[in-house]
């Protein structure tokens, strides 16, 4: 299955089309060439791209900003912050488990404040999040399906 990917960092874009290992074997040539990462950055995929990445699907369409998928699910509260931007690292960023910190660097991407961690417990009570272990959480199907059932302002 072919997969696009742009990346840019700073003056230097690349944007790659092509199976899984042709990109890795490329991106991982171009982030040792121009960003000074070590290889290890590539070694699960695009879970551990650098946060300059943008994925393109396979229709063409750039993948949603952080700001602008907060704003079309118009969470209110809390708890909705945290599924939503929980739903969007999984949608986006290709992370099934996160940490709080995931979390507070989307939070800041979207221009939204840190999500209190007091919020973390009641959605894992609520059924919303499962913790996996310390510190890493996962959303649930009900998490999913509350996300999707929000209303999108447009």
């Amino acid at each position: 299955m072919n997969q696009r990917i742009r990346l840019k960092i700073g003056d230097n874009e690349i944007e790659l089309e092509g199976n899984d290992e042709f990109i890795k074997q490329h991106l991982k040539s171009f982030v040792e060439k121009y960003a000074h990462v070590k290889p290890e950055v590539l070694k699960t995929g695009a879970a551990n791209l650098p946060a300059k990445v943008t994925v393109v699907s396979d229709s063409g369409k750039k993948a949603l900003a952080p700001a602008e998928y907060v704003r079309q699910k118009n969470p209110r509260g809390g708890t909705e912050e945290l599924i939503v931007l929980a739903k969007y690292l999984e949608d986006n960023e290709t992370l099934s488990e996160f940490t709080v910190k995931d979390i507070n660097r989307v939070a800041k991407a979207a221009k939204i404040g840190k999500v209190d961690n007091s919020y973390y417990p009641l959605a894992v009570k609520q059924g919303l999040l499962n913790r996996i272990k310390h510190g890493r959480y996962q959303l649930t199907l009900t998490g999913e399906d509350a996300v999707l059932n929000m209303a999108n302002s447009k």
